[in-house]
């Protein structure tokens, strides 16, 4: 594609996102050079959902609100605005915006020079955007509108050429500053209007992450060349874990040992659990068992450095019981799994030393990820990519949690009834500040499960499962030789495999 093409379009589908998610000036000019960068980039088919995609959604989630965000993922024509067909580039927004001249707001000032000084390619293959703020109040104090706001209230001209669209009138800005410029005004702002409802916004119809109307991160259900807007994208989960008749959450949990344990949460129950309460809960294996009824497991885990995680994990999921275990894992693991592990299915990765893309999960009973992952940033999109293409039970753990701890606005895309497996250290970092007792790191832990209906498990001692119940139950084995480094990946292994053996 070339450059006036590329320019053109992104114009084009920058303009409709500032309308629809009703961007910022700041947020505006950085969604364009980010949809720039990513049409410029676009050669082949293979380029439609690769590295530059993923690069782009990156970029995107640093420039944009929550709710802007999840309103972006859930409009297929901004979330994957080119596919190929019939041998041409077609953008499905003009699907839904079938006037090609008509613009609500005017060209970024650096619409006829920018080419791509703020590309992943040109900043080391990193994010410009990320710890950059956007949105920021005028120098007089008062915050900025959105512009879809100005645009309803006359700020902006409403013809369809950039003729008639005075910028004279709008706020002066430096014609040479790049985003998060030094010489901009350094206060503690956030992202868009500090006044905005965090929770409304344009078209986003209460679309939930995972809802059946949500094309999912990289569903594999969702091929480009499928046109626009089509409503067979979504992935039916029926798998979630909190069944009635098995596992986690089952009303038989721990039942009958309950004593309020420390808070001021009267409706929260605490229980004990010992083993007479996990043996009933437990699968037995029938004398004509087979590897086929006992489990298909996945663990995605490990990078070049740490490739014990992926081991400890893997062999766990295999004593817990799992008929079969698949391990993705760098293709620089590849010996050290074959010689320690030879009963795993090796799944390498395309990348030599990292998690690199998302895998289908469709042929598998549940996922464990996150142990020795590592937190480099094409892994951290690679994460979220997975986590949301999963149809089946997951399970996150360690350098998984680390990335959702540093992408906080993601939390709130997650399915529901995960289970996450924190340390002490990596629920802090999850919940955004440090506890000063374990009774407020408990309490929050029990918040946090609630809000994302999720269950987490806070590793100690005692080990608390916190239900999205408000409940919250206790390990009473646990003892101080635990406390070392690998235990937390046999958890995960282990945990993996009893889900996947109860979704058979």
């Amino acid at each position: 594609m070339s450059y006036e093409q590329a320019r053109q379009q992104a114009l084009f589908l920058t303009d409709k996102m500032a309308y629809e998610l009703n961007l910022t000036e700041d947020q505006y000019e950085a969604a364009y050079e980010v949809n720039l960068d990513y049409l410029m980039s676009v050669d082949t088919y293979d380029d439609l959902y690769g590295a530059y995609w993923r690069q782009r959604n990156m970029d995107l989630s640093y420039i944009l609100l929550d709710w802007q965000y999840r309103t972006y993922l859930n409009a297929t024509y901004f979330y994957r605005p080119l596919y190929w067909n019939a041998g041409y580039w077609h953008f499905g927004i003009y699907a839904r915006y079938p006037r090609r001249d008509y613009f609500y707001f005017g060209r970024p000032h650096f619409y006829v020079s920018y080419r791509g000084g703020h590309s992943w390619r040109v900043n080391g293959n990193r994010s410009w955007y990320h710890g950059r703020s956007f949105g920021r109040p005028h120098p007089g104090g008062h915050p900025r509108v959105g512009m879809r706001d100005g645009f309803n209230r006359g700020d902006y001209g409403r013809g369809r050429s950039f003729g008639n669209l005075n910028r004279e009138n709008r706020p002066q800005m430096n014609p040479n500053r790049g985003f998060g410029n030094a010489s901009r005004p350094n206060n503690n702002a956030g992202f868009g209007n500090s006044s905005r409802p965090q929770n409304g916004g344009f078209g986003n119809n209460n679309g939930g992450f995972g809802n059946s109307s949500n094309r999912g991160f990289g569903n594999s259900n969702s091929r480009p060349n499928r046109g626009f807007g089509s409503s067979n994208s979504s992935t039916s989960n029926n798998r979630g874990f909190g069944n009635s008749s098995r596992g986690f959450g089952n009303s038989s949990f721990g039942s009958g040992r309950s004593n309020i344990f420390g808070g001021n949460r009267s409706s929260m129950s605490r229980s004990f659990l010992e083993e007479n309460d996990i043996r009933p809960l437990l699968k037995s294996r029938s004398d004509f068992a087979h590897k086929g009824s006992m489990g298909n497991a996945l663990l995605i885990a490990g990078s070049y450095g740490m490739s014990g995680a992926s081991v400890l994990a893997t062999k766990a999921c295999l004593r817990t019981g799992a008929g079969k275990v698949t391990a993705h894992t760098p293709k620089r693991n590849y010996e050290i799994m074959q010689i320690s592990v030879p009963e795993a299915v090796l799944q390498m990765d395309a990348e030599e030393t990292i998690f690199s893309e998302p895998v289908d999960t469709e042929m598998f009973d549940a996922l464990g990820v996150g142990p020795g992952l590592g937190q480099n940033e094409t892994t951290a999109i690679a994460l979220i990519a997975q986590l949301r293409r999963a149809t089946c039970p997951l399970v996150i753990d360690a350098d998984a949690l680390n990335i959702l701890s540093s992408h906080r606005a993601w939390m709130q895309q997650l399915p529901k009834n995960i289970i996450m497996t924190p340390h002490p250290k990596e629920f802090d970092r999850l919940a955004g500040n440090a506890s000063s007792s374990c009774t407020e790191r408990l309490m929050k832990a029990s918040e946090l499960a609630e809000r994302l209906q999720a269950y987490i498990i806070l590793k100690g001692h005692y080990s608390a499962l916190c239900h999205p119940d408000g409940k919250i139950d206790f390990c009473s084995t646990g003892n101080s030789g635990m406390a070392t480094a690998g235990s937390g990946d046999v958890l995960t292994g282990i945990i993996t495999g009893q889900i996947g053996r109860a979704h058979v």
